[in-house]
């Protein structure tokens, strides 16, 4: 069986295996799906689209997945499977398949928000059309809202979690004491920092924000701090900057918008393998079963003082504090490791496909 793997958007995969072999930047699953599934890589051109593509995206994903989707479909053919590592070019790729008549593909779609309503509108119409397709969500909660929405008509939903490459991130061979407490966040979708700002521009407290996304777009919706307060510094930082800060953290604040996918996952998972300890706003998905679990402090999404009590907790108590983060670096390292999550991937194509 032949398989094809999509991404949403262009990743130098050469550049990044280089500096993961010099401990520069974490590995990145896609290489290793691909080399499992002894399948090609096809990714994004943002430049290579025409107008048949930008008004395919006025219906569902961006002008450049259409123009990939439409590349791969001429040479897709019966028997043949694809893995998609975003619903935007995933679900592009299934409506043109619907066009062309191709819908013995076998399809498996990562989907980070079902709940969204232009996701479950193509997904009922490409149900409605006879298309299945295995969907891997972050949480089993939002497995369990997608099960609500497309019921027996769409059997294979699937809890993924997400993945973290616990060889580059991983706790400091001795904590650094910092001449002030350091609290540090990281990420861009979803993120409340005006809050953040707020809730430590009086405290004896050193900020660090690394304000990045691989998907940060033109719709990416965050809050920014205006002034940024004086013990707040916001930047991008490196791999190796980032994990060095997370090593040094005495708190990692994960500020939130109230949203319905899992925003702010990737930022908890780092920090908590690398035995930070984490205070995130309380929010879907899989964060939600770490409160649940006392992995994680939390607060209410847009309660600042809320928040700033969460972080004076931890800093009132570190070595408690500490403790929790040692237990939540051990449960993620066995359950989300970039080699656990490959395996769990692997084998939900492999059951609800028949590959």
């Amino acid at each position: 069986m032949k398989w094809h793997v999509l991404t949403s958007t262009y990743f130098d995969f050469d550049g990044i295996a280089a500096q993961a072999s010099r401990d520069l930047h974490p590995r990145h699953l896609v290489p290793e799906v691909a080399e499992a599934l002894n399948a090609e890589i096809h990714q994004p051109d943002a430049g290579a689209h025409g107008v048949a593509d930008r008004l395919g995206a006025l219906v569902y994903g961006r002008p450049e997945h259409w123009a990939l989707a439409r590349k791969v479909r001429s040479g897709l053919a019966p028997g043949h499977g694809v893995y998609a590592g975003g619903d935007d070019v995933g679900f592009v790729l299934l409506l043109l398949c619907v066009i062309g008549r191709r819908r013995s593909v076998r399809f498996a779609v990562a989907c980070t928000n079902p709940r969204r309503f232009r996701t479950r509108l193509i997904g009922w119409f490409l149900v409605l059309v006879g298309m299945r397709w295995v969907m891997a969500v972050p949480s089993r909660r939002m497995a369990d809202a997608a099960r609500g929405d497309f019921g027996r008509l769409l059997p294979s939903i699937v809890a993924m979690g997400t993945q973290i490459d616990t060889d580059f991130f991983r706790p400091p061979e001795e904590r650094p004491r910092n001449r002030r407490p350091l609290i540090v966040s990281c990420g861009a979708e979803q993120r409340d920092y005006a809050l953040l700002a707020r809730a430590t521009a009086d405290l004896d407290v050193e900020v660090k924000v690394c304000f990045a996304s691989p998907n940060l777009s033109d719709n990416t919706r965050f809050t920014l701090p205006s002034p940024v307060p004086d013990n707040m510094e916001i930047r991008g930082f490196d791999f190796a900057e980032l994990r060095n800060l997370y090593q040094r953290a005495d708190v990692v604040a994960v500020p939130l918008l109230d949203n319905e996918y899992a925003a702010g996952l990737t930022t908890v998972f780092e920090a908590t393998v690398c035995q930070a300890p984490v205070v995130v706003a309380r929010s879907y998905g899989v964060v939600e079963d770490m409160v649940q679990a006392d992995l994680v402090g939390w607060y209410d999404s847009g309660d600042g003082d809320g928040l700033r009590t969460a972080i004076e907790k931890v800093l009132a108590d570190p070595e408690s504090g500490r403790q929790r983060a040692v237990r939540a670096g051990r449960f993620l390292r066995s359950n989300y490791s970039s080699t656990a999550y490959l395996q769990r991937l692997l084998d939900s194509i492999f059951d609800a496909t028949g590959a």
